[in-house]
């Protein structure tokens, strides 16, 4: 079998899968979660959580451009697999526009808050999504206590770069 006929295959099936999933009003949390609100250094976050709060901790941290409605198939999943998974929005997202408004957005502010986040509960499995993978690093190194482990999704090699050396 050629590369080409895999290749194609691989995409058709990721094709298929993705069909299967149908439309999703990303406006509705998965069933069983629960909406909250985090005081943050920079602002009122909106977060959202599901599965046991006495079970281990993941938290998914969107991208710059994202949203916590990135992980909305994901929580469940992690949910079932026994975690209490949460994730928000970050300063100046969606249902977070107002946090943050009243200064720049600097790397600073995004670590303090998500450092904060990690404080107000159980250390946590970490996932930094693109541009916030950026900064789960920095908190991993910041203050390592809080980070049971770190997963980064399509994250840059180094804040502010994408392109290889």
């Amino acid at each position: 079998m050629s590369t080409d006929s895999r290749s194609e295959r691989a995409a058709g099936s990721a094709a298929a899968l993705d069909a299967a999933i149908g439309d999703i009003d990303w406006t509705i949390p998965p069933a069983g979660s629960v909406r909250s609100c985090f005081s943050a250094p920079s602002g009122e976050l909106a977060v959202v959580s599901l599965g046991d709060p006495t079970h281990p901790r993941a938290v998914l941290v969107p991208g710059a451009t994202g949203s916590k409605e990135d992980f909305a198939l994901m929580l469940p999943l992690l949910a079932q697999a026994g975690y209490f998974v949460q994730s928000f929005d970050l300063a100046g997202q969606y249902e977070s526009h107002a946090a943050g408004a009243d200064r720049a957005y600097t790397y600073d502010l995004f670590t303090d808050d998500l450092v904060a986040f990690l404080e107000a509960g159980a250390p946590a499995h970490l996932l930094g999504y693109s541009f916030a993978g950026t900064i789960a690093q920095s908190v991993a190194i910041r203050r390592p206590e809080l980070v049971l482990s770190l997963a980064l999704l399509t994250t840059p090699r180094a804040p502010a770069t994408s392109s290889p050396p």
